[in-house]
């Protein structure tokens, strides 16, 4: 065995253990996020789950920070994240595509709030 082969092996035998600790480090923020956001906890949740993408990039986790981020009323953040999620290709890209035109679409503007309505309109 040649000196470039025994550094070869050397190496891949220090990557292995980095390899498996990183996918274990990604794996433990993905399920932290999913339970933070499935406590209410969604800002949290999605920190979790960008350290997790992070770490170990998954269309997957692009896919589930866009829902949290529409359940955080965060619509443009989800369009962002959907979009990044449809860039890989996914086989759900036409059930997608059409979620994020819906988001996409205006809003009819809301009636003002107490705060700005008259003295009137108090009664």
């Amino acid at each position: 065995m040649n000196i470039k082969s025994s550094a070869l092996i050397a190496a891949l035998l220090v990557a292995a253990p980095a390899l498996a600790d990183a996918r274990a480090d990604a794996k433990r923020h993905f399920r932290e996020g999913m339970s933070l956001i499935a406590a209410g906890q969604l800002e949290r949740g999605i920190a979790e789950l960008k350290q997790a993408y992070a770490i170990k990039p998954h269309q997957d986790v692009l896919y589930d920070i866009a829902k949290a981020y529409v359940d955080l009323g965060n619509i443009p953040e989800a369009i962002s994240y959907f979009k990044q999620y449809l860039a890989t290709d996914p086989e759900d890209k036409d059930q997608v595509q059409s979620v994020v035109s819906r988001l996409q679409r205006p809003r009819p503007s809301l009636p003002p709030t107490f705060r700005n309505c008259s003295s009137s309109c108090r009664r």
